[in-house]
């Protein structure tokens, strides 16, 4: 394992001159800013989707929490400062705001805000904020809000701007429900019927058109603009405005702001003939304009689609009609899953198709008169989980929204499509799911993350010293708001003896105890000591400020660049980077806010600017502004020609390659390729060139790609330097396309970190390397940004063969698919149980490396192939010398691929290993409880099972065949297992990776037998040593149970619960089983036993590092204890007994538990907590729950005493103790409420490996 570790940096110098900056800043763009404002440019502003509720929120409060959007909401309400401005009772927008009082509104209190208002507001407007979800309301002031978004010209994000929106105030008990997500203040309502909706007032102030776009879960845009989309055709973007499909929209006089579908009907079909019809009564969808009543409306508040039981049961019954008549599946009605009712699967549901997702019935609205086109909803739009669709009916409590609609068209029937409001026309424009055109709404153009203004839109020009002095101050800025991201920080964990809580030494080496649910940090403090003072910053800032107008400016050397050579070597000896311009106009913005700042600020800092440049002659500041920037940019590392170097490996899911970003600067990655003989990438305009007469250039023409297909003629004279007559050609070969081109040979700056003991990273080391010039075309087929191919073969110009030519750390490299790559003789290690770290070369097998004079790929001596599953061996019958590699012709043999996604075998070779495969489950299926079947190909794969494979408990896999690859002269055997080659296929089938060639022939040069691709490296370590020609291989690392990878990208993780009136981590925990030797026994628990009741905050499974063993509530308790012993009693393999209770454990046994090899711990039972929505199962295995005692072992989670309570605050269901932690790791991303949790690490064979 590589852990990240760094230097410690000299101190950067305090940000002396981030308010001068500020202020020069605000000077040089207000011009800018204020001609931009007067053009009313579209605005756009971010959204997002809260995880737990499935609601949208939108931030354009001015850096404030954000507001949730409501289609149908008809005012912008949030929470309000204890003092604010109010609206006068008799405006125009107090009557707009009190025309209509929301129907279905139950008052959360009768409070006034008098208390708050300014002086003199006697007369103020109140209104009645609503909550859509909870459906309670209140009574507040009606006010204004400081909002701001970005300006688009459809295509980029220019910059923020400021404005004002009337709203409504409202305590914080309107947001105390779990309904709305936890971070919002308030609701910004989008309705088109009422002017005091966020779409209509921005409309209305900016006059850029009553116009509105949607796009969930990504943006919306406010006024006439394209929003523009890449899709399947690779000329794109395009403007998807101009694309749309569009109906009138009706408006609900009685009811609520929402928009309403002219639906006229409703039908399903699914590649049958024909649709198949909703029988509904004649005018069920109508909405009825007299009462307010029915119809068909959108709701961005609502997560899934509702239908009146009327509508559902016709609907249901079209939907079961169109899946039950198809004959292309075998798909059948199985049980709902609440909320969902109509839920199906048969033989594995629907299939996934190649693109856009599952194959499922389409749902179609046929619009009324008006429309262009009817509204389709796809299978990402109303499919949930695959199985189930996300249209439920409406329960006895009635509809979620006002106005007793027909349907409700809610979240995830809005997603990723297109919707454009015209509130003057009163149509909305909508596209098909963008899914289906292979793009979604975060492809947008303008959602990147950099302000880019368009160059024709930039009318004001700043002045040469100007720029010059922003920019070189800009230098200085090392601290405060201006930092660099900060590194992750790591301290150790240690376990107190005593007390069995969890302390960290991170107060200057006193220690703090770690709680979970704890809400601040306190320790004792001396008899002195500092206190917080309001305005500390500001205070600071001018201090600092000060230091500069004192010290700073008074550095004049007569003229001769002093005070700008105090700078550059402040600049300097900090390494600092030159900031953007953007990024100091964001500090502009700030200083808007406090207006008398802003004006003294403004004010010294003209003063400032032309005192220096009076004292400065114009050619000293440029020249110390080069060098300044040339030395801060620039490498500052000493050259360290001996330490090997380490470069991050990725793979890419569309295709299943590997690249590495190694190229410097912002150039794309390579593709990795083992069989590859050069280095190639596509080259700038002007490029360098090798000479035809050089011995680089003899080594990459000594031989041509066997099966090259030239995507052209051309070659690259246009954009040779001057000079270059004899430059040297070579020729780039697509691996994946078998296409190749004619270049010249170049050289490439890459750039890679350097290691010293294979544990640390050191620092960035720049290098050269020498590769062909490719054009764009020959990037076909590879991952999307790639810009071409690294080789890593033996010849001398692949990349390891140059690096260890250049840098004399010995020929070899370290593959860990897909980790990382490590070049030169570096250690590389595994963490072990009860040792650690280890060197790989102390316990991997290794074999020799065959060359073939014909190809430059890595063979293996494979001498035979054989299949085991928990019998004798089943080997292949392979024809004689079938997998041997002759060396004059360079046929045959196995070799290995870095771009071929599966393992290839010739017809004889696949045919042998095919009836070994099929051999081995018949012999296993004899005498054990297996029954697995052979089921009909899918797709590439021609063997393939029903999937009845039994499980294993560790790894947590499937317990099928294993693989092996026989190799002679080699330490040990090759073993696929699980995850090497088993492919999970549409129709519950489980796969063999393992592919007959087909009528093309190989995918790779040379006509091999074997090619063992991508599916089979994964989660390897392959080390090759090139002088010595060896590969140490791992085979699968999980079931080493054993890795270099980073857990957090294979480790399950599930969804966190907030507990309003608790701070801790709750889990969705919705079962509790125990298994012991295949027998699982279910906890009888009582129905929501362990849901945690939002309202109240009680119940609920909570994570405790204060408590030290688990602790459930009685009922809980008494329904584990019933299984564990069922699950005990269930089984012959091991006799044993209950035992007195020991204090303060009820649950003990006898002690005879049998033994285990590996780890070296009792063989007891597994205790599973069933997760909702996680993607996995926590775990408690033996060190998580046993625990020894002189009269037996018992199981340590308590029961909670009588009258005694929780250990924690809140009466929880059951509490996760400190023994269920231990040996564990958790990562917590509290943005988007996650847990990824590890189980006992130990059972893994691994453990948390602490850096100290």
């Amino acid at each position: 394992m590589f852990r990240a570790t760094h230097r410690i940096m000299p101190r950067a110098p305090e940000p002396v001159h981030v308010l001068l900056l500020a202020a020069i800043a605000v000077q040089v763009f207000v011009q800018c800013t204020a001609q931009a404002a007067s053009d009313q440019k579209p605005l756009v502003s971010r959204l997002a989707q809260d995880y737990n509720t499935s609601l949208y929120t939108i931030s354009v409060k001015n850096g404030a929490p954000p507001l949730v959007v409501d289609l149908a909401g008809t005012l912008v309400w949030s929470t309000c400062p204890s003092t604010h401005a109010t609206v006068p009772c008799q405006s125009a927008a107090c009557d707009a705001v009190n025309r209509q009082q929301p129907r279905r509104c139950r008052y959360v209190d009768g409070g006034w805000f008098w208390a708050g208002r300014e002086p003199g507001s006697r007369c103020a407007c109140t209104a009645h904020p609503f909550n859509p979800v909870t459906g309670e309301c209140s009574t507040g002031d009606l006010t204004t809000f400081a909002m701001s978004a970005n300006t688009t010209n459809g295509t980029d994000l220019l910059y923020p701007e400021s404005f004002t929106a009337v709203g409504a105030c409202a305590p914080e008990r309107l947001l105390a429900s779990p309904s709305l997500p936890q971070a919002a203040a308030g609701v910004a309502g989008f309705s088109g019927t009422t002017p005091l909706s966020l779409p209509s007032q921005l409309a209305a102030q900016r006059r850029f058109g009553s116009t509105f776009a949607l796009c969930l879960p990504a943006f919306a845009t406010f006024g006439d603009t394209p929003v523009y989309l890449p899709n399947y055709d690779p000329s794109g973007p395009f403007d998807y405005t101009k694309m749309l499909r569009r109906t009138p929209f009706l408006t609900n006089p009685r009811r609520n702001g929402g928009y309403y579908l002219p639906v006229k009907r409703i039908s399903v079909s699914w590649r049958g003939p024909g649709d198949v019809p909703v029988s509904l009564p004649a005018g069920a969808l109508d909405l009825d304009v007299r009462t307010g009543r029915g119809g068909v409306v959108l709701s961005t508040t609502t997560p899934y689609a509702i239908m009146r039981p009327d509508v559902f049961r016709a609907f249901a019954k079209a939907f079961d009609t169109v899946v039950a008549r198809d004959r292309y599946s075998s798909v059948a009605r199985v049980a709902g899953e609440k909320p969902f009712e109509l839920c199906y699967g048969g033989t594995g549901g629907f299939a996934l198709m190649k693109r856009a997702g599952y194959d499922a019935p389409a749902i179609t609205l046929e619009l009324g008169a008006g429309a262009t086109g009817n509204w389709t909803i796809l299978n990402g739009n109303f499919l949930v989980r695959g199985t189930c669709v996300g249209i439920v009916e409406m329960g006895p409590e009635g509809m979620p929204v006002d106005g007793e609609p027909a349907v409700v068209l809610g979240g995830m029937q809005l997603e990723n499509i297109l919707m454009v409001f015209d509130l003057d026309k009163r149509t909305l424009g909508f596209s098909r799911l963008l899914e289906w055109d292979l793009t979604n709404c975060y492809s947008a153009s303008f959602l990147d993350e950099t302000f880019v203004a368009e160059a024709q839109n930039s009318k004001c020009l700043l002045p040469p010293a100007i720029v010059s002095l922003v920019l070189l101050i800009s230098c200085m800025v090392a601290t405060g708001e201006q930092q660099a991201p900060y590194k992750p920080l790591v301290v150790p964990l240690v376990r107190d003896s005593d007390t069995s809580f969890y302390t960290i030494p991170i107060k200057n080496g006193a220690p703090l105890v770690v709680d979970l649910a704890g809400t601040l940090v306190w320790s004792t403090c001396p008899s002195t000591h500092t206190t917080l003072v309001t305005g500390g910053r500001i205070l600071r800032h001018l201090n600092e400020l000060a230091k500069y107008v004192l010290i700073v400016l008074r550095a004049d050397d007569g003229g001769e660049g002093g005070t700008f050579a105090l700078y550059f070597l402040i600049c300097t000896a900090s390494a600092l980077a030159l900031r953007r311009l953007d990024e100091l106009a964001n500090h502009a913005c700030v200083l808007e806010r406090h207006r008398v700042l802003y004006r003294l600020l403004l004010l010294l800092g003209m003063c400032m600017v032309k005192c220096l440049m009076s004292l400065i002659p114009p050619a000293t500041v440029s020249l110390v502004l080069l060098l300044s920037c040339l030395v801060a940019t620039g490498d500052q590392q000493p050259a360290a020609y001996k330490l090997p170097l380490i470069v991050p490996l990725v793979r890419d899911t569309n295709t299943s390659l590997y690249t590495i970003a190694i190229k410097k600067g912002d150039a794309g990655p390579l593709v990795v390729d083992l069989a590859g003989a050069l280095v190639w990438s596509t080259c700038p305009s002007t490029h360098a060139t090798v000479s035809c007469l050089s011995g680089a250039c003899g080594a990459a023409n000594q031989q041509q790609p066997r099966r090259c297909r030239y995507v052209d003629g051309g070659w690259f004279w246009s954009g040779r330097e001057p000079g270059s007559r004899c430059a040297c050609t070579a020729h780039p070969f697509n691996p994946v396309t078998g296409e190749c081109s004619t270049g010249d040979l170049t050289s490439f700056a890459m750039s890679a970190n350097t290691t010293s003991n294979g544990t640390k990273l050191l620092y960035q080391e720049a290098f050269a390397t020498v590769g062909a010039c490719a054009p764009e075309r020959l990037l076909a087929s590879l991952p999307a940004g790639a810009t071409g191919v690294a080789g890593f073969s033996r010849r001398p110009l692949s990349l390891p063969s140059q690096l260890a030519a250049q840098r004399n750390f010995g020929n070899k490299f370290a593959l860990c698919m897909s980790q990382f790559v490590a070049f030169g003789d570096a250690p590389v290690y595994l963490g072990m149980e009860g040792r650690g770290f280890v060197d790989y070369r102390e316990i991997l097998p290794y074999t020799p490396l065959l060359t073939n004079p014909r190809i430059p790929g890595y063979y293996l001596p494979v001498k035979g192939i054989s299949v085991s599953w928990s019998v004798p061996e089943t080997p292949a019958s392979l024809p004689a010398g079938a997998l041997d590699l002759d060396a004059r012709t360079g046929r045959g043999g196995v070799v290995l691929s870095t771009t071929t996604p599966y393992t290839v075998m010739r017809p004889d070779v696949f045919r042998a290993f095919a009836e070994a495969f099929d051999t081995a489950i018949i012999r296993r299926s004899k005498y054990t409880y297996s029954n697995v079947t052979r089921h009909p190909p899918v797709g590439p794969f021609k063997l393939c099972y029903n999937g009845a494979f039994p499980m294993l408990k560790r790894p947590a896999s499937m317990d099928i065949p294993t693989i092996h690859l026989e190799l002679d002269g080699a330490t040990g055997t090759w073993s696929w297992f699980n995850d090497n080659y088993l492919v999970f296929a549409p129709g519950a089938a489980l796969c063999v990776g393992v592919l007959e060639m087909g009528p093309g022939g190989m995918p790779v040069d040379g006509e091999p037998a074997m090619v063992v691709g991508v599916k089979q490296l994964d989660w390897n370590l392959l080390v090759f040593d090139l002088d010595k020609m060896l590969m140490w291989f791992s085979g699968d690392l999980a079931f080493r149970l054993a890795g270099i990878v980073n857990y957090t990208e294979s480790l399950p993780y599930t969804p966190l619960l907030t507990n309003p009136r608790n701070p801790g981590y709750y889990l969705p925990v919705k079962g509790i089983t125990v298994s012991w030797y295949g027998r699982d026994v279910t906890a009888s628990l009582p129905a929501d036993a362990l849901n945690m009741d939002a309202r109240t905050g009680r119940g609920g499974v909570v994570l405790s590092t204060t408590t030290p063993y688990a602790v459930m509530r009685p009922d809980v308790f008494r329904a584990f204890a019933e299984a564990f012993d069922a699950a005990i009693r269930g089984t012959d393999y091991a006799k044993v007994v209950r035992v007195p209770a020991v204090e303060p454990f009820k649950l003990c046994y006898d002690g005879a538990f049998p033994f285990r090899k590996r780890p070296p711990t009792w063989d007891v039972p597994t205790i599973d907590l069933e997760l909702a929505g996680a993607t996995g199962i926590w775990r408690l295995f033996t060190e998580n729950y046993m625990v020894q005692t002189p009269r037996g072992m018992c199981v340590g989670i308590l029961e909670m005493e009588a009258g005694g309570g929780m250990p924690v605050d809140g009466e929880p269901a059951m509490v996760l103790g400190l023994k269920q932690l231990d040996t564990n790791l958790l990562v917590f991303d509290l943005d988007k409420m996650l847990l990824w949790f590890s189980g006992e690490l130990s059972f893994r064979l691994t453990g948390c490996v602490s850096p100290f």
